[in-house]
């Protein structure tokens, strides 16, 4: 069981409103990382989805109960930092089954989120809505609802969801199909309900090589297309030998379309993207390469056969028919983000070679995301037991961004232990989220970030006050074993002080009484070092804050 930190404090008037933070969005995002869950137990596995609202929906695997009894849990984080009104400080419990695998998470579009999972148990397929203040969503009880699909085959189970566009999702399972192991896609409603036209069958994508039924797929991959429908693309092991692969798109009211039928020979896995068009791109390993492919509508090929592409992990749409390609070079130890436009061609000032965002090597994990005009790209690494996060921005003409990001990235958390990053997606307007499991305080917690076009956040300072701001104050100072934080809640409901090194690390959390009226909380402060700290009172969007200094 974590305890709270008994702190000393002193106040600092004089530059409480000198520094501000740059931008309302990152008014509570931290240097290091903001704490998501930091719950008794372990937290890990952190996935994110947008909220439709500026922010995002995350779940977690947790085993606060207790070592191997893994549930999951979910929040909602708004676009400053805070977690959303309604939602438990450590999440909402979406299952605690103890043994979900295989989860997805999707916005509904309204500041809620839809949990998908595999009960290995039962082989039973479930799924969870939480609304947008934190409370189950009519229909749906603890633990979930059943989604009457039948998963599994000879490559074991696997489950996808992304999202529909429209609040609810698509669904990609495995499933002996008569002569084969195949893969099929339906569309579920928020309600949990199949959406119209579609049923618990769902349309075939591609399936296995019937001269040999007990192969499986080597690997598979979901995506959405924004302008409507799934992707999907699969690696089948042939009797034969090699691979066969198929990439497919299926619109939101009718069957799928298959795109490609080839015969890559590698196994890592296959990345696909909408063009916009209802075409998609996709890359695929050839031998000790990849090759690539623009896939029209029709099932057309749109460039030559057969394209030689970049070592790339992901594509992402560039926003002029194009794409990135994402990925680690394996010699020299690398990330590079390549550019080709919709002809194939390399648009200049872009080169074959790419942009390097980062030569440190020793990468754990990685990923990418566009939004706006940039390309934000994020990674784990360092010595073992040590990583750390990092982050890059790429403009459309190949360049790192300016402000506050560097050649070889910027770092985004190295806290003491170890950061693995977990997921990361776009965010309006122009920025990206960041999420990642987090051992600075012994066992893995949730920690998240915001990248703007600025950079991380690069100093834990709360903002100035402003109108509607909560007034804080603190006596006696200088603090001498401790020191009361008197304040006046303007209306009922959570409130919590946080108090915040000038690393960005919150030491201490502590919880108001839910109702209006003036109160005041006593901090024993005999246990911290000596340095600056800021204590910040949080309720809904309403914050105060004041700076301290630490004395013994």
């Amino acid at each position: 069981m974590r305890t709270t930190p008994r702190v000393t404090l002193v106040l600092a008037h004089a530059t409480a409103a000198v520094l501000a933070l740059p931008s309302p969005s990152r008014a509570t995002w931290l240097l290091n990382g903001n704490p998501i869950c930091v719950a008794p137990g372990a937290q890990s596995n952190a996935r994110c989805a947008p909220d439709g609202e500026g922010g995002a929906v995350m779940l977690w695997t947790d085993e606060r109960r207790g070592p191997g009894l893994i549930d999951l849990y979910g929040t909602r984080v708004l676009a400053n930092g805070t977690i959303a009104p309604g939602w438990p400080s450590d999440g909402v419990v979406l299952t605690s089954s103890g043994n979900p695998s295989s989860f997805s998470i999707v916005g509904d579009g309204a500041g809620g989120l839809l949990a998908f999972w595999l009960d290995p148990a039962t082989q039973h397929t479930f799924m969870q809505h939480v609304g947008a203040n934190g409370t189950l969503a009519p229909g749906f009880a603890a633990n979930g609802r059943i989604i009457p699909i039948a998963v599994g085959g000879p490559s074991g189970s696997v489950l996808r969801a992304v999202t529909d566009q429209a609040g609810g999702a698509y669904l990609m399972w495995n499933r002996f199909a008569d002569i084969a192991e195949g893969l099929f896609v339906t569309r579920v409603a928020g309600t949990g309900s199949f959406s119209p036209g579609w049923a618990a069958s769902g349309l075939l994508q591609s399936h296995g090589d019937a001269s040999n039924p007990l192969l499986g797929f080597a690997a598979v991959t979901l995506a959405a297309d924004p302008s409507g429908g799934a992707l999907t693309g699969a690696l089948w092991d042939m009797a034969a030998g090699g691979l066969a692969g198929a990439f497919t798109h299926t619109g939101p009211d009718s069957g799928a379309v298959t795109l490609y039928g080839g015969a890559p020979s590698a196994a890592p896995v296959p990345c696909v993207v909408a063009d916009g068009a209802g075409g998609l791109f996709a890359s695929w390993p050839s031998g000790p390469s990849r090759s690539m492919q623009h896939f029209l509508a029709g099932g057309q090929s749109g460039w030559p056969e057969p394209t030689a592409a970049p070592w790339c992990d992901l594509l992402l749409p560039d926003g002029s028919g194009g794409i990135y390609l994402f990925g680690r070079a394996a010699s020299p130890d690398q990330l590079v983000l390549s550019r080709r436009a919709a002809d194939a061609s390399i648009p200049p000032p872009w080169t074959p070679a790419g942009v390097v965002v980062s030569n440190a090597g020793s990468f754990t994990t990685f990923d990418a995301v566009r939004s706006g005009d940039l390309v934000y790209t994020a990674w784990s690494n360092g010595a073992s037991g040590a990583n750390d996060v990092r982050a890059n921005a790429v403009t459309a003409n190949g360049a790192i961004a300016p402000g506050g990001w560097a050649a070889n990235g910027t770092v985004v958390c190295n806290a003491t232990g170890t950061q693995i990053l977990t997921s990361m997606i776009a965010l309006p307007p122009a920025d990206a989220l960041v999420a990642w499991a987090d051992t600075r305080s012994g066992t893995p917690d949730i920690y998240a970030a915001r990248l703007e076009t600025s950079g991380p956040p690069m100093l834990a300072v709360p903002p100035s006050p402003r109108a509607g701001s909560l007034a804080v104050a603190l006596a006696p100072v200088p603090a001498r074993g401790s020191t009361r934080l008197s304040f006046t809640l303007t209306e009922p409901g959570r409130a919590t002080v946080e108090l915040v090194d000038v690393t960005g690390r919150v030491v201490a959390r502590l919880e108001a009484r839910p109702e209006s009226g003036p109160q005041s909380l006593v901090l024993d402060t005999t246990s911290l070092p000596g340095g600056l700290y800021w204590a910040r009172l949080q309720q809904g969007e309403r914050t105060g804050a004041t700076r301290f200094a630490v004395v013994h």
